[in-house]
């Protein structure tokens, strides 16, 4: 059971970012996720045990799967399930983004030394917007972070957070791109224009920062698909030089036939349901699908991609493709720094406030990244660097 401060903390969260619709049902999401959670679902006796999986239906037979997810997930999934939302797979884009307007900067949010708000030109005569967070007058680099969101919803608001969070953790300057989305524009438009941001902020980072540094990459979910896309171009290309990827559960393969989707118990927030429909708006055409530039785990040759940080989460229908992916960039010659975070579901890597894995994943991708740029440990945010 979560404290009676953590419970507080929660509600006024959920509180100041959902109001129920109509239909008495609230769209319930945080830091750029929707949560679909049925009402009905509790919890059963037992730490951290959930009594039913929200919205599986007649698709899994098992009754009352026990999942051992940490207890704050289950507390957070309890407390959610209460404010009732339609699950993801039955939301039109419109209303995934509706409820991803709420997301927001929380008190928590580590202060920057400055915020530019910039317009990246893309190849097709239109702009992308980026923030830019730099931590500290003199920052080490840059990371470029795609954001989640199944490449239909989501956006610099939602992700603001987890940039500031990344930004003070590892003394680089982050900038957040608003890629355009699905299925208004889909694939390839938001590759593309994850490219032409990588490669203009790239080009320009010197004058904007001050400094010249190492260039990350950096995505979670969806935006980690597209991140990775970018490094692979960008190595067997004369493209930008990248010195490391981040990718944070990362979605690689579109076939969505691996164990970790068929367990009902990864039936979570971000299902089996919900992934058809968000490649249904991604990418229409079932056979393009299979182009590496989708689906990067089935490219011929992973070898010249950069160091990579790769994390997956224990209860997540992507995780056994993001740690096959881990696998072969592995094989390829690719040093990884991998990690499975054990009790937690998709999605927990920007709920920062709250819960307590979310911190930890982003130290622990903080102190790898400065391990593998060879950079000395990071100031605090406000202590002086020169």
């Amino acid at each position: 059971m979560a404290d009676a401060r953590s419970s507080s903390r929660v509600a006024a969260f959920w509180r100041s970012r959902n109001e129920p619709d109509e239909g008495g049902s609230a769209a319930v999401m945080g830091a750029g996720y929707e949560f679909p959670v049925s009402r009905g679902v509790g919890t059963s006796g037992g730490t951290g045990a959930a009594s039913r999986l929200p919205h599986c239906g007649d698709r899994y037979p098992l009754e009352e799967p026990t999942v051992p997810l940490d207890d704050p997930t289950t507390a957070l999934l309890a407390q959610l399930a209460q404010l009732g939302a339609p699950p993801l797979a039955s939301q039109t884009p419109e209303q995934m983004r509706a409820a991803a307007q709420g997301a927001g900067l929380s008190p928590t949010a580590p202060p920057m030394h400055r915020v530019h708000d910039l317009q990246v030109p893309t190849d097709d005569g239109a702009t992308v917007p980026v923030r830019l967070l730099v931590p500290v007058e003199h920052p080490d680099g840059l990371l470029v972070y795609l954001h989640g969101g199944g490449w239909v919803f989501g956006g610099i608001e939602g992700f603001e957070q987890v940039g500031r969070e990344l930004a003070a953790r590892t003394g680089l300057a982050v900038a957040v791109v608003a890629y355009r989305l699905a299925p208004e524009f889909p694939h390839p438009t938001p590759l593309a224009d994850a490219w032409s941001a990588v490669s203009w902020l790239s080009e320009q980072a010197a004058g904007l920062l001050g400094v010249d540094g190492p260039l990350v990459v950096a995505g979670d979910s969806a935006g980690a698909t597209l991140a990775t896309v970018v490094a692979r171009r960008a190595a067997a290309t004369d493209g930008p030089r990248i010195a490391a990827q981040v990718l944070v559960y990362p979605a690689v393969d579109h076939a969505m036939d691996t164990n970790s989707y068929l367990d009902p118990q990864n039936q979570l927030l971000v299902d089996a349901a919900a992934m058809a429909v968000l490649w249904d708006h991604y990418v229409p055409d079932h056979v393009e699908r299979s182009h590496p530039d989708v689906s990067p785990l089935r490219a011929d040759d992973l070898g010249g991609l950069p160091p990579t940080i790769l994390a997956t989460a224990e209860f997540d229908v992507l995780r056994d493709e993001g740690e096959a992916y881990a696998d072969r960039l592995a094989e390829a010659g690719v040093t990884v720094l991998r990690r499975r975070f054990e009790g937690q579901m998709h999605g927990f890597f920007t709920l920062v406030d709250l819960l307590p894995a979310s911190p930890q994943a982003l130290d622990w991708i903080a102190t790898g990244l400065r391990d593998l740029l060879d950079l000395p440990p990071v100031a605090p945010i406000g202590d002086p660097r020169d």
